[in-house]
């Protein structure tokens, strides 16, 4: 963003997230501005505030929408003519902070193509990956977790209309799409899982508490997006693709869960992988277990053997998390 001066982007409401873990700070008001990297970078991880009152009515989904257009914004200013003679500069950027097998000269040859062969805003798509959220026991935590699957035949017709730029048509059992089978297995459209015990039905306890039911979203009179205070959110994206927003640094889920691991995540844009998985964070803290003194002259009791099923966890709110 610094390099070519910042972008002018519409911040679609006013953003404020405090996180310290992460050195985070988001505070930006609504309306059409110049961005800074910094700022930038706050308006596409805001999804709520840090009291989870006001944020996107559609939660994860709204946000998504935000950065699409955000990146349409950054797009439409790289391919004016006055950036020509940045394009390497640009693509020795690129190369430092993103992970390809493009060469920097591979890199500015096609910059050098987008901006004087005529790219223009009418060839550029976004789309986000086609999903449903389900809800599966996860085998980590021991407890219920929100999941993004892809919808299958959605997807498959996805890449090979809009995403492949190859003449050959693709089926589901070339695409590694993970699903979650209604007995809470793990199954792919290849016909193999890595994690091999997931394929397998999960031993449920009994007493095992379920996802917490969000409380509906209701607007206020300034037009943001107001909620209950015990609503939690299920729908945090990756922490270990796109969305930095684990505040507990001592904590590390699993990039992808149950997903798989080419987890696509639902950004949209020309990459859409073929996995959404998402997590919920543990939150920090004990483990909120109560004792009290026994009176020594009492008499001992029989020890409990019987098995202590973890408390549900639940999530911290994020600069990424949504409503």
């Amino acid at each position: 963003m610094d390099a070519i001066g910042g972008v002018y982007f519409d911040v679609p409401r006013n953003m404020n997230y405090e996180d310290p873990y992460q050195d985070l700070s988001i505070h930006i008001d609504k309306g059409y501005q110049l961005l800074d990297g910094k700022q930038a970078m706050g308006v596409i991880r805001y999804r709520h505030d840090n009291n989870m009152k006001y944020g996107y009515a559609n939660g994860d989904l709204g946000r998504i929408e935000t950065q699409q257009a955000f990146l349409k914004a950054v797009i439409q200013q790289l391919l004016q003519v006055k950036n020509v003679g940045k394009i390497n500069q640009f693509a020795k950027i690129f190369e430092e902070n993103v992970e390809t097998d493009l060469s920097v000269q591979n890199l500015f040859w096609f910059g050098q193509e987008a901006i004087m062969g005529g790219l223009t805003m009418d060839n550029v798509e976004f789309v986000t990956m086609p999903n449903t959220p389900k809800s599966c026991y996860s085998r980590v935590y021991h407890n219920y977790q929100s999941y993004v699957v892809p919808k299958a035949t959605e997807l498959l017709d996805l890449v090979n209309n809009q995403l492949s730029p190859f003449v050959e048509t693709f089926t589901l059992s070339d695409l590694d799409i993970m699903s979650i089978n209604s007995d809470g297995s793990v199954s792919s459209s290849t016909g193999h899982v890595e994690d091999s015990k997931a394929v397998f039905a999960p031993v449920i306890p009994s007493n095992t508490p379920t996802d917490p039911v969000e409380e509906e979203n209701s607007e206020t009179d300034s037009g943001e997006t107001a909620t209950g205070p015990s609503a939690t959110d299920p729908s945090t994206t990756n922490p270990s693709t796109t969305d930095p927003s684990v505040t507990d640094p001592a904590t590390t889920p699993p990039a992808g869960g149950t997903s798989g691991g080419t987890t696509g995540g639902t950004t949209g844009g020309t990459t859409g992988g073929t996995t959404g998985g998402t997590t919920t964070t543990p939150s920090t803290g004990g483990t909120g277990g109560s004792s009290s003194a026994t009176d020594p002259g009492t008499q001992p009791t029989t020890p409990d053997n019987s098995v202590i099923v973890p408390p549900e966890v639940t999530t911290v709110p994020d600069a990424a998390a949504g409503t």
